[in-house]
Protein backbone atom coordinates (compact mmCIF):
# COMPACT_ATOMS: atom_id res chain seq x y z
CA UNK A 1 0.00 0.00 0.00
CA UNK A 2 1.42 3.28 -0.78
CA UNK A 3 1.62 6.15 1.57
CA UNK A 4 -1.17 8.05 0.00
CA UNK A 5 -3.84 5.24 0.13
CA UNK A 6 -2.95 4.34 3.70
CA UNK A 7 -4.26 8.56 4.14
CA UNK A 8 -7.04 8.27 2.36
CA UNK A 9 -8.09 5.06 4.68
CA UNK A 10 -7.42 6.30 7.86
CA UNK A 11 -9.24 9.82 6.85
CA UNK A 12 -12.13 7.90 6.03
CA UNK A 13 -12.48 5.53 8.79
CA UNK A 14 -12.49 8.89 10.78
CA UNK A 15 -15.28 10.20 8.61
CA UNK A 16 -17.03 6.86 8.95
CA UNK A 17 -16.81 7.27 12.71
CA UNK A 18 -18.06 10.28 12.70
CA UNK A 19 -14.44 11.67 13.84
CA UNK A 20 -12.90 13.54 11.13
CA UNK A 21 -12.53 16.83 13.24
CA UNK A 22 -10.94 14.52 15.91
CA UNK A 23 -8.90 12.24 13.92
CA UNK A 24 -7.94 10.83 10.73
CA UNK A 25 -4.57 12.80 9.88
CA UNK A 26 -1.57 13.69 11.46
CA UNK A 27 -2.30 17.21 12.53
CA UNK A 28 -1.37 19.05 15.39
CA UNK A 29 -4.40 19.35 17.82
CA UNK A 30 -5.69 15.39 16.33
CA UNK A 31 -5.59 12.42 17.94
CA UNK A 32 -3.25 10.14 17.42
CA UNK A 33 -3.26 6.60 17.84
CA UNK A 34 -0.93 4.64 16.27
CA UNK A 35 1.55 1.36 16.88
CA UNK A 36 5.15 1.81 16.45
CA UNK A 37 6.72 -2.03 14.83
CA UNK A 38 9.92 -3.18 15.57
CA UNK A 39 10.41 -3.85 11.64
CA UNK A 40 9.25 -1.63 9.09
CA UNK A 41 5.54 -3.29 7.87
CA UNK A 42 5.70 -1.47 4.04
CA UNK A 43 9.28 -2.95 3.76
CA UNK A 44 8.81 -6.80 5.16
CA UNK A 45 7.97 -9.75 3.24
CA UNK A 46 3.80 -10.27 3.69
CA UNK A 47 4.57 -13.72 5.31
CA UNK A 48 6.36 -12.05 8.29
CA UNK A 49 3.69 -9.53 8.93
CA UNK A 50 2.17 -11.84 11.87
CA UNK A 51 5.59 -11.86 13.34
CA UNK A 52 6.10 -8.49 14.11
CA UNK A 53 6.35 -7.18 17.50
CA UNK A 54 4.74 -3.77 18.75
CA UNK A 55 7.34 -1.79 20.84
CA UNK A 56 5.05 0.89 21.62
CA UNK A 57 1.14 1.93 21.46
CA UNK A 58 -0.06 5.55 21.16
CA UNK A 59 -3.74 6.03 21.88
CA UNK A 60 -5.30 9.51 21.75
CA UNK A 61 -1.88 11.28 21.78
CA UNK A 62 -0.53 9.15 25.13
CA UNK A 63 1.66 6.60 25.25
CA UNK A 64 -0.45 3.27 27.07
CA UNK A 65 2.35 0.45 26.23
CA UNK A 66 5.76 1.34 26.13
CA UNK A 67 8.66 -0.76 24.52
CA UNK A 68 9.22 -3.58 27.38
CA UNK A 69 13.09 -4.64 27.53
CA UNK A 70 13.47 -8.01 26.17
Amino acid sequence: MHRHQADAEIANAARLLGEEDLRGTLTPGRLADLTIWDQDPAHCPSGTLRDLNPTHTIVGGLLVTPAVAR
